[in-house]
């Protein structure tokens, strides 16, 4: 079991490669062990626009952010 804080100050970003699964409370360490990297524009247009990200997105395509109270599961190597 993972998580973070009840009121998503510290989202949980996640993406799946080849195989692994991995997360962490920022984008960085995520995007790191990523291969491709694919610039989302309307996550960086509403990151500039608003200040923030609306719903479950974050600046690069291949990484999601966990709203609060999302559950995930792990099975047979899929999420």
């Amino acid at each position: 079991i993972i998580g973070t804080d009840r009121l998503g100050f510290f989202p949980l970003y996640h993406a799946s490669e080849g195989g692994r699964f991995l997360f962490a409370t920022s984008v960085e360490p995520v995007l790191r062990q990523l291969a491709r990297r694919t610039p989302d524009y309307a996550a960086w247009e509403e990151l500039l626009t608003l200040g923030d990200i609306i719903g479950d997105k974050s600046t690069v395509k291949e990484i999601t952010r966990l709203l609060p109270g999302t559950r995930i599961e792990l099975s047979d190597g899929r999420v």
